[in-house]
């Protein structure tokens, strides 16, 4: 599906102007303009110009083509008609552009909003989820579309930097996600053709944290299999969704408070004190805990080879 702020226009431009410019056709009477009027010798810029000599009925310079541009970007700029068809505006990943997401909720719900109390992560009934917390929103065009979820989210609380380690290709996404000092290596367990990263990411980390199912996304691309009955390489092969995914999701986060409080026990015995617990905790879990204990948490709930092992 084309995003509905893509709009053509036709432009046309000088080849001989020092600095060229693209200006917006209109409908015009040609006696007013001097490059496609017959009176087009008369500009300076043609005058040494062996093509002035011949009978034209228009400057043999003057350039024009078909553009794309974005109506919701506020300084809109100019994209080759050409260039453009492969761009995500003219299919569904446009649903994730920050510019779309700045006027439209196209996924029905507002957006995420960072959770503070215990009450378990939002899965958003359509997407579909992997094991180490991974999310998939496979469009009907053939375009996916990958992220990390709000469990993830949530627990780790602040992401210092993020660095893709696939960015294009037919490859399984990964992505390294340094928190508090710790490199956790992420990676999604089916393979797709990756098109396009979140740069944005990159530049702001936080993305992940505040709105990990829209403007926090990681990839972008498309299925390379057809995951019919019985296929075992399907992109969506293997992932959870619907009631599903709302009720491992909720499995995940009482698994995840039980990991934080049998840490916070082994604590407080090494410091000869133990007081009661229980309840979830507020917050990011991995505020609290040290470099060993954010790498069995990641070992846990995070990385790949582990959960394809858990029963």
């Amino acid at each position: 599906m084309r995003c509905g702020f893509l709009k053509e226009i036709e432009v046309r431009f000088c080849e001989l102007a020092p600095f060229r410019k693209w200006i917006q056709r209109v409908p015009l009477p040609t006696d007013q303009e001097l490059c496609s009027g017959d009176e087009w010798g008369r500009c300076p810029l043609v005058a040494d110009r062996l093509e002035k000599r011949e009978e034209l009925a228009t400057c043999p310079f003057l350039r024009q083509r078909t553009m794309l541009f974005c109506s919701a970007d506020p300084a809109p700029r100019f994209i080759p008609y050409s260039d453009a068809l492969v761009s995500r505006c003219r299919c569904d990943a446009h649903l994730y552009c920050d510019a779309y997401l700045s006027v439209a909720r196209p996924h029905g719900s507002p957006r995420v909003k960072r959770e503070t109390n215990g009450d378990a992560p939002e899965a958003p009934p359509h997407l579909l989820y992997a094991p180490n917390h991974m999310w998939l929103d496979a469009r009907p065009d053939g375009t996916s579309i990958v992220g990390l979820d709000a469990f993830l989210a949530r627990v780790l609380g602040h992401v210092d930097s993020v660095t893709f380690m696939t960015t294009r290709g037919v490859r399984r996404p990964a992505v390294d996600v340094t928190t508090r000092g710790v490199d956790m290596q992420i990676v999604f367990p089916n393979v797709m053709e990756l098109l396009e990263v979140n740069l944005a990411v990159r530049e702001d980390p936080e993305r992940i944290v505040a709105d990990p199912y829209e403007s926090g996304w990681l990839f972008s691309g498309r299925s390379v299999f057809d995951s019919g009955e019985g296929s075992t390489n399907g992109t969506a092969d293997g992932l959870r969704g619907g009631p599903a995914a709302d009720a491992w999701m909720r499995e995940e986060w009482d698994h995840a408070i039980e990991f934080f409080h049998e840490w916070l026990g082994s604590q407080r015995a090494s410091a000869g004190s133990v007081q009661c617990d229980g309840g979830a905790p507020v917050g990011a879990l991995a505020a609290h805990l040290d470099r060993t204990a954010l790498l069995r948490l990641f070992n846990t709930f995070f990385s790949l080879r582990w959960n394809e092992e858990r029963p």
